[in-house]
Parts: C-alpha cells; structure tokens; sequence
C-alpha cells in the first residue's frame, strides 16, 4: 500500500543513486561533485583503485573519462612502481570541473 505521507508527487527534480533526475535530463548529485573535488591525491594503489571507481561510477558525465584516466590507470598495472607523477595530478584535476562534467539529456520521446 503507498503511504501518502511518505510519498512526494509532482516534483521538479529527484535525487535517485547518486544522480538528480529532472525534465531536463540527469545530471551528477553535487554532493557526489564535493567528494570528488574534496578527494585527497593518492598516496598507494588501493587509493587510486577507490577514486577510479568513483570516476567511473560517473564516467558517462565525464567527457573522454577513459583517455583523461590513464596515467592514474597506468599505476593500478602490475610491476609499474607507484608514483604519483605531475600527469596524474593533472589529469586528476580534470576530474571535477564543469568543462568534464555535463548533463546527459533523455532520449525519450514526449
């Protein structure tokens, strides 16, 4: 049965999974942006392995996710000592800004 007091209708945007969902398309919780650009280097592989997988949690909001990631993926390979070079805080930075980020329309018909 669906309780009409835990229940909201007719609003104009709905946080759902870390997304906000609206007429016009979705688009990154800016909480998630927060944690992103709040996100400290990474000091060892498991820390890279844990900003990668947010990253890629977003990566169809990310412009060229895949290519800006490499020199961080690079460090997850085995045999490749850890180092985190001036590339990967470059391209780590690129991560949270507008000019990356971007709202994905629906395709749906109206």
């Amino acid at each position: 049965m669906l309780s009409s007091n835990k229940s909201e209708f007719w609003l104009r945007e709905v946080g759902f999974l870390g997304h906000i969902v609206s007429g016009d398309g979705i688009r990154v919780n800016p909480n998630k942006i927060s944690t992103i650009v709040e996100w400290k280097p990474s000091k060892n592989v498991s820390e890279v392995r844990s900003f990668l997988g947010l990253a890629d949690y977003y990566h169809r909001f990310v412009k060229w996710c895949s290519i800006i990631a490499i020199p961080m993926t690079r460090l997850l390979q085995k045999y490749v000592k850890f180092e985190w070079s001036e590339k990967c805080q470059q391209t780590y930075g690129l991560f949270p800004h507008e000019q990356v980020m971007f709202i994905s329309r629906s395709q749906a018909s109206t």
